[in-house]
């Protein structure tokens, strides 16, 4: 039996119902005879004190059935028992002796029970109704619940349910997140896992991806119809977010790789700028791209970082006559570089990645770290293979003509600027190289094209050499 406390009543086998949220009165009795000792609840409700009917509970039922035999066949023995009411106060004691011999007359028939003929008379077998005490399966269980549904009890009772409820819905939290932490592991990594590798895959290996979180994303909502969790539970509704606000941005990058629009994925601008919110964990879509922006910064410099180490290492095997500039400046994430400025020319900084400086000119060197398969198209495009996908890449040469016009507005005019695309990635492979008006050179052959380079022009003196370093240190910032 379910023992609800906000169920208004109990529903017993022989059709009666206890009117549990009315309970009136709830008592333990006990009768003990010869070497019986039973116990029973006596529990009134407020309708049932009407008719001065009592319930009966008992959960002994070799010791009911053995009372019941007494009763029948050894009436001297529980005489006092079933005769004895009228000297005690509580009428229950009398109402329970009623109901006793109705269930033995029941049981054994009116033939055996002449004993208490005198007893047949005072109305015992006139009632109309056919109540004896009922069956339960715990006397201590049911007896403690109807005690704390009293009317003194059970605010006291519901609190301390509302009590334990919580308590148990805690628990159940603390379950769940003990499980997705094993399984998925903490939130904030899933997060940036997902935010420092989306800018690195290749369109199909972004469409895996996202049909990965996508099916994800289907688990949690099964997840919730299945076990009735609280999408407004803050750390399942993190979890779930992962997948979903994440399928968000695989499919925002999958679009920007994707330069035929009319294949690209609608996505609402508002769930892009939740998902960017909760991803980059920022006050407002706007402080979120601008995280956004710093991260990919910060990813493409260490992955430049990389490369340039490489270029680094070797450039010091390049002949002492050339003069490597030094990295005295600091970019955004703080760590060296050379960054060049002339406000009498332009308003804005630029930063290189290596300059040498020699009798032929200044080298400068653009270093890219670029991983797969890279083809420069009759067009100038520059465009990434990998994976059996295609990905527009942004083309260096904007960049590079910046850079050669900022040293050549402070550069003696009879120093000529070099520029050189150097890829540091060893595993890259390039096709098109003639269609790029700049050198593009592979690390590991950098110091032969550097001291090869045959400048048609007059070489710079000494003096003129020392010229250049001096002013490009002067414009450092």
């Amino acid at each position: 039996m379910n023992l609800d406390i906000y169920a208004k009543s109990l529903q017993f086998e022989d059709g009666r119902q206890l009117l549990i949220q009315k309970l009136d009165f709830v008592k333990k009795m006990y009768v003990v005879v010869d070497k019986i000792n039973l116990c029973f609840i006596c529990v009134e409700d407020r309708e049932s004190h009407v008719s001065c009917d009592y319930f009966f509970l008992y959960d002994d039922s070799l010791q009911y059935e053995n009372l019941l035999k007494l009763i029948i066949n050894q009436p001297e023995v529980v005489k006092d028992f079933m005769q004895n009411y009228d000297k005690r106060t509580f009428w229950g004691d009398r109402n329970l002796r009623e109901q006793l011999l109705r269930a033995a007359i029941r049981k054994f028939g009116l033939s055996r029970c002449r004993e208490w003929y005198g007893l047949f008379k005072s109305g015992y077998h006139d009632r109309d109704d056919n109540y004896e005490p009922l069956k339960i399966d715990n006397v201590d269980a049911m007896y403690e619940f109807l005690e704390s549904m009293l009317p003194d009890n059970i605010d006291e009772t519901r609190r301390k349910k509302a009590l334990a409820d919580e308590k148990a819905q805690q628990a159940k939290r603390q379950q769940l997140a003990n499980a997705l932490l094993r399984r998925y592991g903490p939130v904030s990594i899933l997060k940036e896992n997902l935010r420092s590798s989306i800018n690195r895959l290749g369109f199909m290996e972004l469409l895996e991806l996202f049909k990965e979180y996508k099916a994800q994303e289907n688990y949690f909502s099964e997840l919730v119809a299945q076990s009735n969790l609280d999408r407004k539970d803050s750390l399942f509704k993190q979890y779930a977010d992962i997948y979903r606000l994440g399928s968000v941005l695989i499919s925002d990058r999958m679009n920007q790789i994707n330069r035929n629009k009319t294949k690209n994925k609608y996505i609402p601008q508002d769930l892009l700028d939740e998902a960017m919110v909760f991803y980059y964990d920022a006050d407002s879509p706007q402080d979120a791209y601008a995280a956004r922006s710093a991260e990919i910064y910060s990813q493409a410099k260490e992955s430049g970082d990389k490369g340039e180490k490489k270029v680094d290492y070797a450039l010091k095997w390049l002949d002492t006559s050339y003069v490597k500039i030094e990295k005295r400046s600091k970019d955004k994430a703080g760590n060296p570089c050379i960054l060049i400025s002339n406000p009498t020319f332009i308003d804005e900084k630029q930063e290189y990645d290596h300059l040498i400086v020699s009798s032929k000119g200044v080298f400068s060197i653009e270093t890219k770290n670029f991983a797969g398969k890279l083809v420069v198209d009759k067009s100038g495009n520059w465009i990434r293979k990998k994976d059996g996908g295609e990905e527009g890449m942004k083309n260096p040469l904007q960049q590079v003509r910046q850079h050669e016009k900022l040293l050549a507005s402070f550069l003696p005019r009879e120093c000529h600027i070099i520029s050189i695309l150097c890829i540091a990635n060893d595993k890259a492979v390039i096709e098109g190289e003639e269609h790029c008006p700049i050198p593009i050179v592979k690390s590991d052959l950098l110091v032969e094209f550097i001291e090869n380079w045959k400048e048609t022009g007059s070489e710079l003196s000494d003096d003129q050499k020392e010229d250049c370093v001096a002013t490009i240190y002067e414009h450092m910032v």
